[in-house]
């Protein structure tokens, strides 16, 4: 079978992972912004919205980009309306949870005794990694003692960050930003979610996702530029096809942990918030778990409501 790439996890995992590990990244000097977000075939009608609603209750989903180049003009107006007005927000998770969710994120992430970078990669391995490290300027030793996943994801970031897509641009570091502290803001999951679902991959697993389609050439390619290009014109059919496919397809394990479980998870929070919570309520997401044949839109309407994509 062939293995989820480094750069289809680079490409995927920002439109799938949750917001905190987004805002754990490193922070290298960014690179100039992505030439395609000039293009003129770009063309911007803006990320989809739908909405379910009954007799009294509105619920309004967002599919989001953790991380997103700075001038990158995404807010819709109806976005921002609906954002000043709701009773309550949700995201997968929010930054005013506990601070001991971070840590324990961080824990998650660090190897036990022969569970480390270090210790599973061989030398040629190794080898390869410090060397294309080098080239885009991070260095191997900064990754001594975590567990490859864990290292697969910020050296994902790291990337990104300095192509001009950074964690503090994404949508929910936006959004958290104009958000005053007496809104009601929620997490729809535990932030140790993410850290769990990829501790259940295999050693070889995680190697895997580190190491497979390594080369400066990946590392050097543009960011999800398919990815964004959908995602602006409000297509979830595209992104699904220019990231998420390939992914179920060829690494399904993963695809199960990170997209089907949590979005069966989110579709049945949603449909009792449908049931019991009345007023008017946004969902934000990444983009990736409102797209494809396992996305919570399908998901809701497998339960009886009807989404309204806007």
């Amino acid at each position: 079978m062939t293995s989820w790439t480094f750069r289809e996890i680079r490409n995927a995992v920002s439109a799938c992972v949750a917001a905190l590990t987004v805002s754990l990244t490193f922070s290298p000097a960014q690179a100039e912004p992505a030439e395609f977000l000039g293009d003129t075939r770009f063309e911007m009608s803006g990320p989809a919205m739908w909405l379910i609603e009954d007799e009294d209750t509105e619920l309004y989903l967002f599919g989001s980009v953790h991380a997103l180049p700075p001038e990158l003009d995404w807010q819709r107006d109806e976005l921002i309306d609906v954002m000043n007005t709701a009773d309550i927000i949700f995201f997968e998770t929010t930054t005013r949870d506990s601070s001991d969710d971070f840590l324990a994120f961080f824990r998650m992430g660090i190897a036990g005794p022969g569970e480390s970078l270090h210790d599973v990669l061989n030398t040629e391995q190794l080898d390869l990694l410090a060397d294309v490290l080098a080239d885009v300027g991070l260095d191997l030793e900064s990754f001594r003692g975590q567990k490859p996943w864990f290292a697969s994801l910020m050296i994902s970031f790291a990337v990104m960050d300095m192509q001009g897509a950074a964690a503090e641009d994404g949508v929910e570091a936006w959004m958290e930003r104009q958000l005053a502290m007496d809104r009601d803001v929620r997490s729809l999951e535990n932030a140790l979610v993410v850290a769990e679902s990829f501790s259940e991959l295999t050693t070889e697993e995680q190697i895997d996702m580190l190491m497979d389609g390594l080369s400066d050439e990946e590392l050097s390619a543009p960011v999800g530029e398919n990815m964004l290009r959908a995602w602006m014109k409000g297509n979830p059919d595209g992104l699904y096809r220019g990231s998420f496919r390939e992914m179920s397809e060829e690494q399904p394990g993963v695809y199960e942990i990170m997209i089907t479980r949590r979005n069966t998870q989110w579709a049945e929070t949603l449909d009792t918030l449908m049931d019991e919570q009345p007023g008017r309520i946004l969902v934000v997401v990444g983009a990736g778990h409102l797209a494809g044949p396992e996305s919570v839109i399908l998901m809701m309407e497998e339960l009886g409501w009807e989404a309204e994509q806007f």
